[in-house]
């Protein structure tokens, strides 16, 4: 599925599924970030937690609350009512055992009122369970309230448990009109807190949308609530609540109220008896026009229901009641989500402590870990465990982790084998790899300063039509900004025997490569693989680069790679992975850019374009036909192609990334102008070099070309 993304505010919540099984053959990670009130985006990770490799994979589950997936990516999803299956694509169908894969994630829709974790997850058959982390939503108990000019409202703003959550949030209130104020009875909170809005005399008359936002540490949330302030001319009437509990006669006067059991027999009833209208709101939907209600539904935790009374002259107020189900302490259990990490050398790897509550437990669980092995150390932070081998470790450890909430504790393990890391010096290695049926050559530059004991990032970046790695490694300028700033190169030559003349397939460019229907594309992840087995990658932070029929490459790896490649810098080229538009190249537009064609992106993705505005031959500035005929389709003879402007050329992949507005000025440099208003923190940038000579931007100093793209690249990272 191609990726449309949602903007939605931020909202984490994480999934790990574990298998209960003593035989554990698979573990799902699903963290839910963002979530709106109709809309969540979620991630998958899939772990192969068995003894045997995966070739292909289908991951299912069962959604309970009615949600669909939108759009998906790095997979392919079918869904039938509640139950959906996700297929792995042709690049990502290996799960190795003991390895996992991540980058699946969708963007779907809820209901608003739960989005509970899927239960019934399986790869390729097998059952996989599930327990959730750390999070919170906030909601109001009425999401529209009315109050008159000095006087003031309340309404309940409820802390509820969206997976694991027992800590205490802080509330805030904000877009509050002029001569509002807003108070909360608790703050922090843990379940409910009283919000009392209060307007003064003069406020101002007129409907305003307030946001209510809890923080607690990291994790944040919001509500909102449609404030209508009213003239004095209307005097609402004063609600007396009253609560009976257990079916007795007699009532108290109060809002709130304790029970032990959601069968309590619980009768609300507010005065006044007569002379207006009752509306009543209240969990799942609950709605009523009587003034008391009897026995009301209730479920564990706090339970709000909300009273509005319209007197005879139409004004409106409004009374929240909290029933609050108490149960016992019950306890909890924790467990790791990999009970068995490898740890190479040097290396560092993350688990995840999951807990499970039973009996009613809600408290919160302190962890503390320890490891039987000098060489390897583990830090806690929340649930999260950071394990860290030293470069001398060796043999293996034992993680004890002990779970504490008062008086109750509970336990698990995880085992670390340590490998030996041979890690590659500092300097240029030559690697020869078998890529597509084809010897493959490339040269890696490790940075100086490298020991392999931390993750780097890493370019890839391709050389210019007729030329070679070692031949760009001299050109670009990246082996030198790399050693500064700590990242690998590597620098791949186009293939020596079916694309002698030193080109690269990049659609309908070019030569022999293109002829020939090499694939690139798969050289290129081959680079990747290669790296993550000999080098400590950061997989999250690899970028495409190169120059001419080079940087044609980079925008064809963001094209089909984008699972795999976070962001992309290009000099003298434009994308031509669709049709050749030929003699019409001059006159294409953004909106009907069939010239660049990208079906298999899977994301917005951060794109630097450079290009000559004197260039009106070889790759024109305003667009037109080539300078070459590198046109050469398998089954046809060489023809000059057509280039897009580099205007078109970049606005096109501002599209791509859902930019809005136009570009402006990089405050770092005036050759460039970029969009920022893009989604999922991506920019495109399209930086014009005043020069007519074909990629002198590598060589003008004063241009930084490398300065603001390895700024533009740095910043970005697999989703």
């Amino acid at each position: 599925m191609k990726f449309r993304s949602l903007c939605i505010a931020t909202s984490t919540l994480l999934f790990a599924a574990v298998m209960a099984a003593s035989q554990t053959a698979c573990n799902v990670v699903y963290t839910i970030q963002p979530q709106n009130t109709s809309a969540f985006g979620a991630a998958i990770t899939i772990e192969n937690t068995g003894t045997t490799n995966w070739t292909s994979w289908s991951l299912t589950w069962s959604f309970a609350n009615g949600q669909t997936v939108s759009q998906l990516w790095n997979g392919n999803a079918t869904q039938s009512g509640a139950n959906v299956t996700v297929t792995n694509e042709s690049y990502n169908g290996s799960i190795n055992a003991g390895t996992s894969y991540t980058g699946v994630g969708f963007n779907g829709t809820w209901n608003g009122a739960a989005n509970t974790m899927p239960t019934n997850f399986a790869v390729n058959g097998v059952a996989c369970g599930a327990s959730a982390s750390s999070s919170f939503k906030l909601s109001a108990s009425t999401s529209s309230l009315s109050v008159v000019q000095g006087v003031g409202g309340t309404d309940t703003i409820m802390v509820t448990d969206a997976g694991q959550f027992s800590g205490s949030v802080t509330l805030a209130a904000s877009g509050l009109p002029s001569g509002v104020t807003a108070t909360f009875g608790t703050n922090p909170a843990t379940t409910t807190s009283m919000l009392t809005l209060t307007a003064s005399s003069t406020a101002v008359a007129g409907t305003s949308t307030i946001t209510i936002t809890g923080i607690s540490g990291s994790l944040s949330a919001t509500t909102s609530i449609s404030l209508t302030v009213t003239s004095a001319s209307c005097t609402p009437t004063a609600i007396t609540p009253y609560i009976s509990v257990n079916g007795g006669s007699t009532w108290s006067e109060t809002s709130s109220a304790s029970v032990t059991s959601t069968s309590a027999a619980v009768d609300l009833g507010p005065q006044p008896s007569s002379g207006g209208t009752w509306s009543w709101t209240g969990p799942n939907g609950f709605t009523s026009t009587s003034r008391q209600i009897n026995s009301i539904a209730l479920s564990a935790g706090a339970n709000v229901y909300t009273a509005t009374y319209t007197n005879s002259s139409g004004c409106k107020s409004s009374q929240a009641f909290t029933i609050t189900v108490s149960g016992s302490t019950g306890g909890f259990t924790i467990a790791p989500a990999s009970s068995s990490v490898t740890l190479a050398q040097g290396a560092s790897a993350t688990d995840v402590i999951t807990n499970t509550f039973t009996g009613g437990f809600s408290g919160t669980v302190t962890l503390t870990a320890s490891s039987s092995n000098s060489g390897v150390t583990v830090a806690v932070s929340g649930e999260t465990l950071t394990l860290k081998a030293s470069s001398t470790a060796t043999g293996t450890a034992t993680i004890n982790v002990t779970g504490t909430s008062g008086s109750l504790t509970a336990t698990t393990t995880i085992m670390v084998t340590v490998t030996a890391n041979s890690v590659l010096a500092p300097g240029d290695h030559d690697v020869t790899i078998t890529s597509g049926g084809l010897s493959r050559t490339f040269i890696v530059h490790i940075p100086t300063g490298y020991t392999g004991s931390t993750e780097t990032p890493a370019i890839i970046d391709f050389h210019p039509l007729g030329g070679s790695g070692s031949e760009q490694e001299g050109l670009s300028g990246w082996e030198a900004k790399c050693n500064t700033v700590g990242c690998i190169v590597a620098y791949p030559d186009s293939s020596s025997t079916e694309a002698s003349d030193g080109s690269w397939n990049v659609g309908f460019c070019c030569d022999d490569a293109e002829h020939n229907a090499v694939n690139d594309v798969q050289f290129g992840r081959d680079i990747i693989t290669w790296l993550k087995s000999n080098t400590n990658l950061d997989a999250t932070r690899v970028y495409a680069s190169g120059g001419s029929n080079g940087a044609g490459m980079a925008y064809t790896m963001a094209c089909e790679a984008s699972d795999v490649i976070a962001a992309a810098a290009a000099v003298d080229f434009r994308c031509s992975t669709g049709t050749d538009p030929k003699g019409n190249a001059a006159s294409v537009t953004a909106s009907n850019n069939t010239a660049c064609s990208c079906p298999n992106l899977k994301r917005p993705i951060t794109v630097v374009a450079w290009d000559e505005a004197g260039d009106n031959s070889l790759v024109p500035y305003n667009g037109g036909l080539g300078g070459l005929p590198g046109d050469c389709p398998p089954n046809g003879s060489c023809v000059t192609n057509g280039f897009t402007s580099a205007k078109v050329n970049a606005q096109t992949w501002a599209d791509f990334s859902g930019c809005t507005g136009s570009p402006t000025t990089d405050p770092d440099n005036s050759l460039c102008q970029i969009w920022t208003s893009c989604q999922s923190n991506t920019t495109v940038e399209l930086c014009t070099h005043q020069s007519s000579v074909h990629l002198s931007t590598y060589s003008d100093s004063s241009a930084n070309w490398i300065g603001v793209s390895w700024t533009r690249l740095s910043g970005q990272t697999l989703p």
